[in-house]
């Protein structure tokens, strides 16, 4: 017994982690926060356009969430939706506050999660948005659209929350130096879109972070032994985040 406990002893986070979760932890369970992303010194020249954050959505059915031996948490709901509004919101405004400005126009950004995919046993978990989102000048003329994919991977240690909050850094951290490149009216040698970490122009490049399948290992707790039963392996259908029609930004994104 010694042994094997040695031997696992990186799974005992696991573990904690389950037992945390059932006393309410919020991250464990796959809540997350709104955060501020401190983006690239990107020494736009100056003035920029004022970037504002329009609507941020999803589309229906967007959440998919697949488990393999584990309690169903971490599916991508509209609190979700929330912090990454408020984060983007958090984030445009400290970076374009470096700049001087031309009020004279405005750039407005909409976003919409096309889908969003969590999937999840006791010694991983994994994450995959598709992200379509433009940016339009104020009376609704488009200035430029992007649809990509931004992804998270972890074994053994962390949080469904934690991850997640992964995730929304990336798309956060992708649309806002986007964003500003677009605020400064493409004047500068900087190309779009900005790549980020985590982020993805085509789905196959983001499925080559991501596992096929997730799968529950048995485990046992020392003193006394306890002995949590393993589970069957759950292929994740990650395709499903494949967007093949065609809308226009005006129809999918931009207000009517």
């Amino acid at each position: 017994m010694k042994h094997f406990c040695r031997k696992f002893r990186c799974l005992r986070p696991l573990l904690l982690v389950a037992l945390m979760g059932a006393a309410g932890c919020g991250a464990i369970k796959g809540e997350t926060t709104p955060q501020t992303v401190h983006l690239n010194d990107l020494s736009l020249p100056e003035p920029l356009v004022p970037i504002e954050l329009g609507s941020v959505s999803s589309t229906p059915n967007a959440a998919e969430l697949h488990t393999s031996g584990v309690y169903e948490w971490g599916k991508f709901d509209d609190a979700d939706l929330a912090n990454i509004r408020a984060s983007l919101e958090r984030t445009l405004k400290e970076a374009v506050d470096r700049y001087r400005l031309d009020e004279s126009e405005k750039v407005r950004v909409y976003v919409v999660i096309r889908k969003y995919i969590v999937a999840a046993s006791n010694v991983a978990a994994s994450a995959l948005a598709t992200v379509d989102w433009c940016a339009a000048r104020k009376d609704g003329t488009l200035l430029y659209r992007e649809l990509f994919y931004a992804t998270d991977y972890g074994q053994f240690v962390g949080t469904l929350g934690g991850l997640k909050n992964t995730v929304h850094r990336a798309i956060v951290g992708r649309i806002a130096e986007s964003g500003l490149v677009i605020a400064s009216r493409n004047n500068t040698e900087l190309t779009l879109p900005r790549k980020t970490e985590h982020t993805f122009d085509k789905l196959e490049d983001a499925l080559k972070t991501l596992p096929e399948s997730a799968q529950s290992w048995g485990l046992v707790v020392p003193g006394p032994p306890f002995y949590f039963p393993g589970s069957a392996p759950v292929t994740i259908p990650w395709q499903s985040a494949g967007i093949t029609e065609s809308v226009s930004c005006e129809k999918s994104l931009l207000p009517n």
